[in-house]
């Protein structure tokens, strides 16, 4: 029912045999506002004045009704009896106090969720939940699981930087291990589960984070963009590398994808390791390409891009050992009498 049909249906309950033809729900109640005087002597009535205000603060919109909400009540209350039924056969006690709700999909909303019980107990409605490692928004939406994710690395690696000074510390071997142990494994975590549903304001968010933590892996300037410090430190963008690990599951487990002019067909993967081998090749090229087409169009880090124009021969330049001079040295990043003109710090 829309909000004009409510408005409709509580005025011909509320004024009968007092409406005009043409009259639209707005003009009854500005009518009745001024025809209506409230009965002081019925502490329950209502004047004209709080009836408009009560109908048109009615969003405008449509609600599931009283039928809807019971009718996915009795489907989710069936699923969750024969959930507890199997659990009984296997003797198994599921904690009631444990069973959360999430609305994933449909008009339902959380202001009036269908009631469904284990055990007598009513299960909680939740915003997010928490499966295997992966927060799930409503809706299934990733927003709290990439702000958990995001931040948590950022609390680890500020910690870090304590003892990983520009002079002295943690150097840069040891650093980059914590980076590859630490940091790409938490944030691609399980990332077949949820890389599909990755947005543009994730996409922004999980690269800003990621310079913060090459920052402390290179000892870099604050001031170096976020598209020229994984070429310094010789990393993939984490979004792309979400996006590779998230491509390898599918090709393990025989599942169709395209990407970037890269086709996958389930029956590719039907003669064996040899064949997923050469695909997950084929993929890391096509994601090397993504890579080195945004390097490439990019206005930030072209000092860098002057001594690494090509992403693959940095990947491959295992010779390079980078310290805080080095770094400095490549992002062009430093007390440069030309990067300080370029601030306006010196002329």
């Amino acid at each position: 029912m829309g909000w004009r049909d409510t408005a409709e249906t509580l005025l011909e309950a509320l004024i009968p045999d007092d409406i005009e033809a043409n009259e639209s729900p707005e003009q009854i109640l500005a009518r009745v506002e001024a025809t209506t005087q409230p009965d002081v002597g019925d502490a329950e009535a209502f004047s004209g004045a709080e009836l408009r205000k009560a109908v048109l603060a009615l969003k405008r919109g449509k609600y599931p009704g009283l039928d809807r909400i019971e009718a996915e009540a009795a489907k989710g209350q069936r699923v969750a009896d024969s959930v507890v039924e199997w659990c009984q056969k296997q003797k198994l006690q599921l904690s009631a106090e444990k069973i959360e709700m999430l609305l994933v999909k449909g008009s339902l909303v959380r202001e009036r969720p269908p009631v469904i019980n284990v055990y007598g107990k009513s299960i909680r409605m939740k915003d997010s939940i928490r499966y295997l490692g992966i927060h799930l928004d409503a809706k299934l939406r990733i927003d709290t699981h990439v702000e958990n994710v995001t931040s948590g690395c950022g609390v680890m690696f500020n910690s870090l930087a304590r003892v990983a000074k520009s002079n002295w510390g943690l150097g840069h071997k040891a650093m980059s291990t914590l980076y590859k142990g630490l940091f790409v494994p938490i944030t691609t975590y399980a990332a077949a589960g949820w890389a599909d549903l990755l947005e543009e304001s994730h996409r922004r968010k999980l690269p800003s984070v990621q310079r913060h933590a090459l920052l402390r892996v290179t000892k870099a300037y604050r001031t170096v963009s976020t598209d020229a410090i994984p070429v310094i430190a010789g990393v993939l963008p984490i979004d792309l590398a979400i996006t590779e690990r998230a491509l390898q599951y599918k090709i393990r487990r025989s599942i169709n994808f395209e990407f970037e002019g890269l086709a996958f067909q389930e029956d590719e993967a039907a003669t064996g390791s040899r064949t997923r081998s050469l695909l997950r090749a084929r993929l890391r090229e096509a994601i090397l390409r993504t890579w080195q087409r945004r390097w490439s169009s990019s206005s930030k880090g072209r000092t860098t891009f002057e001594f690494f124009d090509d992403v693959q021969t940095r990947l491959r330049s295992n010779w390079v050992r980078l310290d805080a001079y080095v770094v400095q040295f490549l992002s062009g990043h430093r007390n440069f009498r030309a990067k300080l003109r370029a601030f306006n710090s010196r002329k």
